[in-house]
């Protein structure tokens, strides 16, 4: 799975939650945003890779992202009784359907972090992953 973007690959290499097997810049991004891209996947221990730009829009299958792409295992999904019952009995679970935005996932997703709330539970169609 591909993860495109100035922006959410930044934020993916600064995590501590996860990190992505590599990261892919297209040839046709600026000089100084491949070195920027490249010394902060060097910091994580992530191989850097640059390709032209046919063979990074082939790679992740995609036509936006301008050209910056993080790769990450594909998300697992949990089975949901086995997952609620690992929460006591007070957790507070958010529910939600139809986001296909990831924009819009990343703002709901903050939102139920700083509310306290224990987790969210996604349907596997139909949602952004």
């Amino acid at each position: 799975m591909w993860i495109t973007g100035q922006h959410p690959v930044e934020e993916l290499l600064s995590s501590r939650l996860q990190r992505p097997r590599k990261v892919l810049l297209s040839e046709a991004v600026s000089e100084k945003a491949r070195e920027f891209f490249a010394a902060r996947a060097k910091a994580a221990g992530v191989p850097c890779l640059t390709c032209p730009k046919e063979e990074w829009h082939r790679r992740t299958g995609e036509r936006e992202g301008g050209g910056i792409a993080a790769e990450i295992p594909e998300f697992l999904y949990a089975d949901l009784e086995t997952w609620i019952g690992s929460f006591s009995r007070r957790a507070a679970l958010f529910l939600l359907d139809g986001i296909t935005d990831p924009h819009n996932m990343g703002t709901v997703l903050r939102n139920v972090r700083a509310f306290g709330l224990s987790g969210i539970v996604i349907p596997r169609d139909r949602s952004c992953p």
